[in-house]
């Protein structure tokens, strides 16, 4: 399926909310690990765009969004350089044969299963206080896990993404034994070339809307740079409530 853009002339008022949504959208992200597309698609859906071309338009904003956040959390020294290499090569691979996915896939079955497996980790997290708060030894054995399992997530992210962040946090922390903010931090940058390959995917098939495309990634490039900051300065313990009150909303969101 193909979406050819005849020059459709947007409002200014409709530019900037693009703006205003990459914004919102990429500091939520940004702050606890993704989520930001679950609003995203639905906002730039109901300014006019089809859903496979709002799923699109927001993958090449998130470009934005994931480049900053990487680049605050590089700064701040909270990246896991052990991971992030084999992360980064699993998530360009994934994102190729997953961005094929998306001209046929029924994207409102696969968001209802996404919420199914969201409530489904959210008591988990809970069941031990130092889920997320504190570093876990790693193991050999569950660290090819989390590999093998984000293999999967890498695939979905590259043609959906919406609640693969959180989802991509929750195995970095339970497989790799990572705290809340590194696993959001060293999950940007392989967020960031999935993104780029999956963008480059959609613009051979002609469904991204770069007139609204372009306020929303310079929006998120400021929301992803926010929502790093925020992350980084707040610390494990917030991160762990607020993932867990968006996951419950995001949850209600996609199932109904």
């Amino acid at each position: 399926m193909e979406f050819i853009n005849e020059g459709t002339c947007w409002s200014i008022l409709t530019l900037f909310i693009s703006f205003f949504v990459g914004i919102v959208t990429s500091a939520v992200s940004s702050l606890i690990g993704g989520g930001g597309v679950v609003i995203a698609v639905p906002a730039l859906n109901f300014l006019g765009l089809p859903l496979n071309v709002a799923i699109a338009t927001t993958r090449f904003g998130c470009i934005g969004q994931s480049g900053s956040s990487a680049y605050k959390f590089g700064k701040s020294n909270k990246i896991s350089k052990p991971h992030v290499f084999k992360l980064i090569i699993i998530s360009v691979v994934g994102s190729y044969f997953g961005s094929k996915i998306l001209i046929d896939i029924d994207e409102h079955l696969l968001s209802k299963v996404v919420a199914v497996i969201f409530l489904a980790i959210l008591p988990v997290t809970w069941i031990s206080r130092k889920f997320g708060v504190n570093r876990v030894k790693e193991t050999k054995t569950r660290t090819f896990a989390g590999f093998f399992i984000y293999i999967a997530l890498s695939i979905y992210d590259g043609f959906f993404g919406a609640g693969g962040g959180i989802l991509a946090v929750y195995i970095f922390i339970y497989f790799f034994g990572l705290k809340y903010v590194e696993a959001n931090a060293t999950g940007q940058v392989p967020w960031f070339f999935n993104n780029i390959i999956s963008t480059i995917i959609f613009m051979t098939h002609n469904i991204i809307d770069f007139s609204l495309g372009i306020p929303f990634l310079l929006g998120s490039i400021l929301g992803g740079y926010i929502g790093a900051h925020g992350a980084v300065e707040k610390g494990d313990r917030f991160a762990k409530l607020a993932v867990s009150i968006f996951v419950l909303i995001s949850s209600l969101i996609l199932l109904f």
